[in-house]
Order: structure tokens, then C-alpha cells, then sequence
């Protein structure tokens, strides 16, 4: 019986320490608890939000994107060995197409992630011209990812914030009307935060001229 008290103590205190040993942080995964926390985290952030329009499958200055654009226009004519491609040239896509879906998946893609940054830049504790740049630049990709759903689909739904629930993902389609809308007042609420001009370490990134280019000349890419 002594024997068995005795098992079943160690027993107990080896579950007790292998609790406690469990209860860490995997170092090697990045989650929203311990990110969000200095500029640098804020930095690659957009980064990853840039990144996307040269994603090779969806991003509008990616291969599916400008097949999707120039496709549709006289710079080229797809060939027909490519089925869903060639029905871009000749107009006969449905709304189920692989390279206009590619396309609108990956602006939603981005649009999340520039909602992302908005809603957690307070935890990096900046300075209030930095954030409000930050802001100013998320906002910007945000209204323009909404710029190319706009121009490529018209009715589409608006999201401004991070889906905290399942429910939260499906929303209805606003009108073409209200996307611009928010493309012109995410640009302009930008305009002000953005600088004129960046050095070359920073080339690509949103400027306030830019932005200018990119509103008054809606077909510019």
C-alpha cells in the first residue's frame, strides 16, 4: 500500500511539473501575442501588404493580374491553349474564372493584412507622426486594393476591420457607388500622413504623389 502512495505521489508531481513545462511560448511561431510589438514588426507588416500585388497567381502586377488587365485590352491577345485565359480576350469569363478570382482573392488578401496593421499599431508603441505615417500608408493600400476590385468587379463587399468571428466573414456586397467612396476617402485621409517623396531605401513605397498618379489617372499602373 506504501508502495502505491508512494507512485501515485511522483505520479502527481510529474503531471504538475510536465504542466507547467508545457505552458511556454513556441519560440519559433509568430503569433498575434507576442507581434505587434516595435516598429520593425510594424515595417514587415506592410511589407508582406506590398508584396502581394507581385504575387505570381493573383497580384495585380503579377502574372494572373496582368493577364487579367492587358488580357482584356489591345496590348496582347492570350492564345487558346489556355482555356480560362483566353476567355479574358475574348470576353466570354464567368464570374468563377481562375485569373479573375485569383485576382480578387488576393486583394482581400492585402486588404486583411492593412486592416491588421490599423488595428494593431497602437501595441508598438510609436510616436504619433510614425504611427499616423503608418496609418496613412496602410489606408493607402487599402484604397487601392479596393481601386482594383472596383475597376475589375464593381459590386463587392467592404470590409474596414478584422473579422473577430466566424459570422463576421460573410457580408454582403456594397454597390460599385460605395467602393469608390471609400477608395476616395481612404486616399484622402492618407494624403496628408504620406511624404512627398522617399530616398531610394525606400523607393515603392506610398508617397503623396503617388497616391496623386494613381487617383487622377485610374488607368495607370
Amino acid at each position: 500500500m506504501k508502495k502505491i502512495l508512494i507512485i501515485a505521489a511522483a505520479t502527481l508531481s510529474l503531471a504538475s511539473c510536465a504542466s507547467d513545462t508545457l505552458e511556454l511560448t513556441n519560440p519559433n511561431r509568430i503569433t498575434s501575442d507576442i507581434y505587434w510589438k516595435t516598429e520593425d514588426d510594424i515595417k514587415s507588416a506592410l511589407a508582406a501588404t506590398y508584396g502581394l500585388f507581385k504575387n505570381v497567381d493573383g497580384g495585380y502586377w503579377g502574372v494572373r493580374g496582368v493577364e487579367l488587365s492587358n488580357g482584356r485590352g489591345d496590348d496582347f491577345f492570350i492564345r487558346n491553349d489556355v482555356n480560362y485565359l483566353y476567355q479574358l480576350s475574348t470576353f466570354t469569363n464567368t464570374p468563377d474564372n481562375a485569373a479573375a478570382t485569383n485576382v480578387f482573392n488576393i486583394s482581400y488578401r492585402a486588404i486583411f493584412r492593412a486592416n491588421q496593421i490599423m488595428e494593431n499599431i497602437d501595441k508598438a508603441g510609436l510616436a504619433d507622426d510614425k504611427k499616423n505615417m503608418y496609418i496613412a500608408e496602410a489606408k493607402f493600400l487599402r484604397g487601392l486594393n479596393y481601386f482594383i476590385l472596383a475597376i475589375n468587379f464593381g459590386d463587392v463587399p467592404i470590409r474596414l476591420t478584422v473579422p473577430a468571428v466566424k459570422e463576421d466573414y460573410f457580408i454582403p456586397k456594397s454597390p460599385e457607388a460605395e467602393v469608390w467612396a471609400q477608395i476616395v476617402k481612404d486616399f484622402t485621409e492618407a494624403a496628408p500622413a504620406l511624404p512627398v517623396t522617399r530616398d531610394n531605401a525606400e523607393k515603392g513605397r506610398a508617397t503623396r504623389g503617388q497616391l496623386w498618379v494613381t487617383w487622377a489617372n485610374p488607368t495607370y499602373t
